[in-house]
């Protein structure tokens, strides 16, 4: 083998320098051809021509913009509907240009301009992309083209005049009543005890079903997370920050100096600050720094904490995430952690290893949470149920919503139609610090999950079950009271008859009793041809209520008797008397008409922008046929 190396020795020399020449001089243009080939590769065919992944890129890249500007691009126009993708954009933009539809720069930047997206906006996105800026006006021109053909799309039929006076008289024509209220909160008996079987009872019969208020019982529970969390309190880092006391003397007076004028500055009221003998004027502020002085360097001093959070809460976020990155995704599209970084002391390991630059007393802490539902957060996780963070592109994230975007509660979404970066499995750190108002800041995860579903047993919802009890008992209470009333009281006007019956008087105690509401109508103002389900109406006495119960009072006239009915969703027997009916006015249909002819239009294009946004409907418009892979 030596031989035969000595022997071919320069041969063997220039064959290798050749090659290294080549990777050398070609090296670029083979990376190009190969990229060409990657990027050229075909995900489908549509009108215009095939679809290939540079143009997914490219739509991902433009999309990515939109999103930093806080433009909704996965649903260009008001209305429901599932999000288009990166794909249905693609469609989109090609639709527009056949159609001719072109958008200038100059009408991309008065849109901005408009929306507060301001030049120097664009121009720090720009800059923290390190892009031109160019590049987001293009992608807001294609943004305004896709707007513009899907608006040239929404051509509604005129109503017609019967349709909106139907409309109109919902809205506009009144039912007058008297009415008799008796609430079960007032004939509750709040010590009243119930059995051990009687608990259970009530427990099963609204064991799965959901609570909808009054005596419309239930005790199915909703999702709930528990989270665990580091805590950052700047008030602590401010008591422990390492700097020389004359730095921190300059920058209070540069601060006061700045904002002397702020309201934090006031000095304590005197006498002298008492414009008459009962009114007392606002004090002025501290005319010298010494008064001042403590003041300013709290400020300067939480300035100076604040700043270092971001420090400590980035190295957080970046140690408990770092076991994640090289994970895989399940089947459900989530990742899964390894043990260690999905254990419940793992958020303390890596608290243990914080670099003693980012210590500062015990201004980092670790908590966690009960069980929490959106219902209860606020009692269950008192100290972050009210944070959030702002994005930079503007959006903002609110923990309460943030928590439930996690494996086992919320379906991964699909990637191509919108972000999933904030959805984490079960130990998986949220992507963002949150903060609180003029308090903590915090980078938490969900450690554990409960499924919405039936209350695993009577122990857990006991006090409420012992509160329905009482509360259906008060409502068979009044129901039966109710009876006896009309019956006593047959042909008398129902105030009459209320005032008169002792027994009513003496048992129909606030909140219950007679009242006589303001007329009202089958919908409230602004719910006429509207996509409202079940709009609610405010009755003096009664409450909300639905439209069961107006129709039930229109129902009313011509009868000269009084008629029981109940309203469950507010635990509350009505004994109602029809007054009268006040038609609808034609000055009043005049004025409202244009106002209510805009309503059912609305809800027509909002229906039609729907479709024609479906992103099936697009891929269809467009012949788009996926490539077979």
């Amino acid at each position: 083998m030596n031989k035969f190396f000595r022997k071919h020795m320069n041969k063997l020399l220039a064959f290798f320098m050749a090659a290294l020449l080549i990777v050398w001089l070609g090296g670029s243009a083979l990376t190009n051809i190969l990229s060409s080939r990657i990027g050229q590769q075909v995900l489908g065919q549509a009108v215009g021509g095939p679809v290939v992944s540079v143009d997914q890129q490219r739509a991902k890249f433009e999309t990515d913009l939109l999103s930093d500007i806080g433009l909704n691009w996965q649903r260009p126009l008001f209305g429901g509907g599932d999000p288009i993708g990166n794909v249905e954009w693609i469609l989109l933009t090609r639709e527009a240009e056949r159609s001719g539809v072109r958008v200038r720069g100059v009408e991309a930047e008065d849109f901005l301009n408009s929306i507060g997206a301001t030049p120097e906006l664009i121009q720090n996105l720009a800059k923290r992309r390190d892009i031109k800026v160019e590049s987001y006006i293009q992608a807001v021109c294609k943004y305004m083209a896709i707007k513009q053909i899907a608006q040239m799309s929404l051509a509604c039929g005129v109503r017609s005049e019967a349709e909106v006076r139907l409309a109109a008289q919902k809205e506009l024509e009144k039912v007058r009543i008297n009415v008799v209220a008796l609430k079960a909160d007032s004939f509750e008996d709040a010590a009243a005890e119930f059995s051990e079987d009687e608990l259970q009872q009530q427990f099963l019969a609204y064991r799965d079903k959901e609570d909808e208020g009054g005596v419309k019982f239930g005790y199915r529970q909703p999702a709930r997370v528990k989270v665990q969390y580091f805590k950052v309190d700047p008030k602590i880092i401010a008591e422990h920050l390492r700097v020389r006391e004359s730095t921190l003397d300059r920058q209070a007076h540069d601060y006061w100096r700045k904002n002397r004028n702020n309201s934090a500055f006031r000095r304590p009221t005197q006498a002298a600050d008492f414009v008459g003998p009962e009114q007392e004027g606002l004090s002025p502020t501290f005319d010298s720094f010494d008064g001042a002085r403590e003041i300013a360097l709290n400020k300067v001093r939480l300035q100076m904490a604040e700043a270092k959070m971001d420090d400590i809460t980035g190295w957080l976020y970046r140690e408990s995430s770092e076991p994640w990155l090289a994970a895989e995704a399940g089947d459900d599209g989530y990742k899964i952690g390894p043990a260690d970084a999905v254990s419940a002391s793992f958020y303390q390991k890596v608290l243990d290893r914080l670099p003693a630059s980012l210590r500062y007393g015990d201004a980092i802490t670790i908590a966690e949470t009960d069980f929490f539902h959106g219902g209860n957060i606020a009692q269950k996780a008192t100290e972050v149920s009210s944070g959030s963070v702002r994005l930079p592109g503007g959006g903002l994230v609110l923990f309460r919503n943030a928590a439930f975007n996690v494996q086992g509660l919320a379906d991964m979404p699909d990637a191509r139609r919108a972000s999933t970066s904030e959805y984490v499995a079960v130990g998986q750190t949220f992507p963002h610090a949150m903060s609180v108002l003029g308090n903590i800041h915090f980078v938490f995860r969900v450690i554990d999950t409960m499924p919405a579903g039936p209350a695993d047993s009577l122990d857990e919802v006991r006090n409420t079950v012992v509160k329905d009890l009482r509360t259906k008992r008060a409502y068979e209470t009044v129901q039966q009271l109710a009876e006896e009333f009309v019956e006593r009281s047959y042909g008398l006007p129902l105030k009459e008859a209320f005032e008169s019956d002792s027994e009513m008087q003496e048992k129909a105690k606030a909140p219950s009793g007679y009242f006589a509401p303001e007329p009202f109508a089958r919908l409230p103002i602004g719910s006429a041809g509207t996509a409202t389900t079940n709009p609610t109406s405010y009755v003096a006495g009664v409450g909300q209520v639905r439209s069961d119960f107006v129709d039930q009072c229109f129902a009313l006239e011509g009868s000269t008797e009084v008629a029981i009915i109940a309203v469950e969703d507010n635990a509350l027997i009505a004994i109602v008397e029809f007054v009268s009916r006040e038609p609808m006015r034609q000055d009043e249909y005049d004025k409202e008409r244009t106002r209510i002819l805009n309503q059912i239009a609305r809800v027509r294009i909002s229906r039609v922008a729907s479709e024609w946004l479906e992103p099936q409907r697009v891929r269809d418009r467009m012949g788009f046929e996926e490539a077979v892979q």
